[in-house]
């Protein structure tokens, strides 16, 4: 479905049953109803930069809707927060397990982010967050494999940075040295950034970093420049 005129509420039809990657984009859309037989739904499906809020059949044996948000029907798997969804702060359940990493595309209010104790992994789609207004990052002190510190999210060991809230507060920020890898788009569209200290530890850049850091003005590098340069501003 891909609209240019002014739909604002879609019910999806009973014969559906698949939605392929970017199925739904339709910009001004704002409620969307998925229908029972729907039992498969791909990663990056639903791209509606007005979408406030998702709901399921109650029937339906695969999804299903909980405050506007959609879940796999166990509810072990956050699968699309609407990027208009109206809450700023956002806890996710105890029983998801598993996130996309363009769970936020898009999201236009949410600023405070609490990833529970329950999720262990965040695998990457083909799109990326792109949360505009996400400020914080706090994980349960309990989850195994994340941790936040200072807002910024890591691998529960601080080995691995994956994520930089774009409007984090601050205009420098230091890595702290226990960092071996920056993730993949780790600190993309950051609004406030303007300088950044590289940590002693980093020896891999995953793909693009910074790309989209707007006012980024300045990168410090520990002693001599790293082999890992061409692929931390790569754009």
């Amino acid at each position: 479905f891909d609209a240019n005129g002014a739909l604002k509420e879609l019910i999806l039809p009973e014969s559906l049953t698949t939605i392929e990657y970017c199925g739904i984009f339709i910009p001004t859309l704002e409620s969307l109803h998925i229908p029972a037989n729907v039992n498969f739904i791909e990663d990056d499906a639903i791209l509606c930069f007005h979408l406030q809020k998702i709901t399921v059949d109650e029937n339906n044996m695969h999804f299903i809707g909980d405050n506007g948000i959609l879940y796999t029907r166990d509810m072990t798997k956050m699968l699309v927060y609407p990027a208009n969804h109206p809450e700023r702060e956002l806890s996710i359940p105890e029983t998801v397990t598993k996130i996309p990493s363009s769970l936020f595309i898009y999201s236009q209010n949410l600023v405070k982010l609490h990833i529970s104790a329950s999720v262990d992994e965040i695998y990457s789609t083909t799109s990326r967050t792109d949360a505009v207004k996400l400020a914080e990052i706090t994980v349960d002190e309990n989850n195994t494999v994340f941790c936040s510190k200072d807002n910024v999210l890591f691998s529960k060991d601080m080995t691995k940075l994956y994520y930089y809230p774009p409007c984090r507060s601050g205009a420098e920020y230091k890595i702290p040295d226990s960092v071996i890898v920056l993730k993949e788009l780790c600190f993309e569209e950051s609004r406030n950034l303007r300088i950044i200290y590289m940590g002693k530890g980093i020896t891999t850049c995953e793909i693009m970093p910074f790309v989209g850091s707007r006012v980024l003005e300045q990168v410090y590098f520990p002693g001599t420049l790293p082999e890992y340069l061409d692929e931390a501003f790569w754009t």
